[in-house]
């Protein structure tokens, strides 16, 4: 006699297992759909079976990457889950793990208390040393950088100590009369006057190395308080520095970095700052960096805003729920996926229909397939939460004060600023006096006291007129441009 057993079709769909990295992780869906917890699920997976360290890079405009920090409320749902499943009773879910907040110092946007959980969380604020400044680094923060920028760039850093900071070069464009470069007013003198940029060896650089062999502690870059013109130089600044430490083979190469809403950085059809496609162009190379250590798990509402970033970069691709009434979502899917065999059209009709948690897996070269994940270990977003802080309050309530650390750091830029400002008004006393004296003797300065000054105006205005000639030659190139856009505007 044959018995009929009933399968659940949510435990058979259930996605427990992930299949070993080669490359990126991408999540699409509308809202609702269930990216948020997907996201979690996904990484908290391969952190805790696989040993991926796990780096969330942008929360999107909700700062979801804090949520690491809370264990999962939902204790009635994970008791049965572990019924269902058997999980074993040793298996800690909800889970609180162990996470750094990492701030960037923003001394006059950071509030003077970050959440702390002395064992498990731990904020820490962080500055980047000014010899870590690069040209991409900049073109990530300033529209339309040309020769200028990089003449006063390898100005400072050929002349930077070891243990010059930002005073140093306060002082420097002071002596260069270099005030008025774009370079200097919306770069370099923000974030000099916002502490951010220190000397080689101040103690509060962040040590990525370090950070990064950590393989249990979650790492999260917080860009709660950093200005939004910024964030774009703070993630590609500890990018470029996990690239390098990879490159050199001083950590391991299993890592995750999260990016949530990424078409707020990557909407190919809305991109039009320099920076945000200078940017968008680091984001594809590093997607292609995978097999050396670096796979991107990121998110967005529809893959029409990603288009021509991620194509042929996925390793894993999840394809949640899809509005009925968006026609070019479904055309772009069948483009992609239904031409090619991945997707049957059934499948891509039944898109309108998933519940949330429900996706379609597109598995490296495999066809799709429906699965179900669970909720994640830890808290996520939902509304109603408000602010995280206002969250950490209610829950936790417990503060690391930085108010010191700032202080400290304030007072040393202010006196070694002071001291650099007096040792240059000396020199100009010191030069003036000499001058004075000379004159004094003859009733007209030394010859020698005239050639130095007649080559120090030499100089300057060699300087200046180099400077307007670089400037004059760049007009002209976006005249000429604009005119050729023109030209073929008529033609076409």
């Amino acid at each position: 006699m044959k018995k009929n057993f009933k399968v659940n079709p949510i435990k058979s769909a259930l996605l427990r297992n992930m299949p070993p990295l080669s490359g990126s992780i991408y999540a699409f869906g509308k809202i609702k759909s269930g990216k948020t917890t997907l996201l979690l699920n996904v990484s908290q997976s391969y952190h805790d079976n696989q040993g991926y360290k796990i780096v969330d890079m942008f929360g999107g405009l909700r700062k979801e990457q804090n949520y690491w920090c809370l264990p999962s409320n939902d204790l009635d749902y994970w008791e049965r889950v572990k019924k269902i499943l058997n999980i074993d009773p040793k298996v800690q879910v909800p889970k609180q793990y162990k996470v750094n907040l990492l701030y960037p110092l923003f001394i006059n946007e950071l509030p003077d208390k970050l959440p702390t959980n002395p064992g498990f969380v731990k904020s820490k604020i962080f500055t980047i040393p000014l010899k870590d400044i690069e040209l991409n680094d900049i073109k990530c923060t300033i529209n339309g950088t040309g020769n200028n920028t990089t003449y006063l760039l390898e100005e400072l850093k050929n002349n930077l100590g070891k243990k010059d900071g930002g005073a140093f070069i306060y002082n420097k464009v002071k002596d260069m009369e270099s005030e008025k470069q774009v370079i200097w007013k919306n770069f370099f003198k923000p974030l000099i006057e916002e502490q951010l940029l220190q000397s080689e060896v101040c103690g509060y650089n962040l040590d990525v190395k370090k950070e990064m062999k950590d393989r249990e502690t979650i790492t999260v870059l917080c860009l709660d308080f950093c200005p939004a013109k910024f964030q774009l130089l703070i993630i590609e600044w500890f990018m470029k520095k996990v690239k390098e430490l990879l490159d050199a083979g001083d950590i391991p190469i299993k890592n995750i970095f999260l990016f949530r809403e990424v078409s707020e950085f990557f909407r190919v059809t809305a991109v039009t700052e320099d920076r945000i496609v200078f940017f968008k162009d680091l984001l594809s190379t590093w997607m292609r960096y995978a097999r050396w250590g670096i796979h991107v798990m990121a998110d967005c509402q529809s893959q029409n805003e990603v288009r021509g970033v991620v194509e042929g970069q996925s390793d894993l691709t999840f394809l949640g729920r899809v509005a009925g009434t968006s026609r070019r979502d479904r055309n772009e899917i069948k483009d992609s996926l239904g031409s090619s065999g991945k997707m049957t059209t059934k499948q891509i009709d039944d898109l309108s229909n998933l519940r949330s948690g429900e996706f379609y897996l597109i598995e490296n070269y495999k066809d799709a397939r429906k699965v179900y994940l669970l909720l994640p270990k830890t808290r996520y977003w939902r509304e109603g939460d408000g602010s995280f802080f206002n969250l950490w309050t209610k829950i936790v309530d417990k503060w690391e004060d930085i108010s010191a650390d700032k202080e400290e750091v304030l007072k040393k830029f202010m006196e070694e600023k002071e001291l650099l400002e007096e040792e240059r008004k000396a020199k100009e006393r010191e030069k003036e006096e000499k001058r004075q004296r000379n004159r004094s003797k003859g009733g007209r300065p030394a010859k020698k006291e005239i050639i130095e000054e007649k080559e120090e105006e030499d100089n300057n205005v060699d300087k200046e007129e180099n400077i307007d000639y670089i400037e004059e030659e760049n007009n002209e190139n976006k005249n000429k441009q604009l005119t050729n856009d023109i030209d073929e505007e008529d033609w076409v």
